[in-house]
């Protein structure tokens, strides 16, 4: 059994534009997919972090998820995906 930490993977987010560069990392508590197409994805982090996000998401951008062993894949939602938000208090 694995410390609770030690569960999560990360989703990582990079955008480059010429004069900026939008750089996320959070925590990944579930995902799934097949190659490069994702289905869900669940993410732990803070209101900035998960606003940019779903505006990547919408726009279809892809993004790298590392799962706990350390396996990279990068995937998107496709186009249009339903977005959740659940506040944690």
């Amino acid at each position: 059994m694995k410390n609770a930490h030690e569960r999560f993977g990360e989703l990582v987010y990079l955008r480059r534009t010429e004069k900026t560069r939008t750089h996320i990392r959070v925590h990944l508590s579930a995902w799934v997919g097949e190659d490069s197409k994702a289905h869900l994805v669940s993410v732990v982090g803070g209101d900035t972090e998960i606003g940019a996000l779903a505006a990547a998401f919408a726009n279809n951008d892809p993004f790298t998820t590392i799962d706990p062993e350390g396996v990279e894949r990068i995937v998107s939602l496709g186009r249009h995906p339903p977005a959740f938000a659940v506040p944690l208090m």
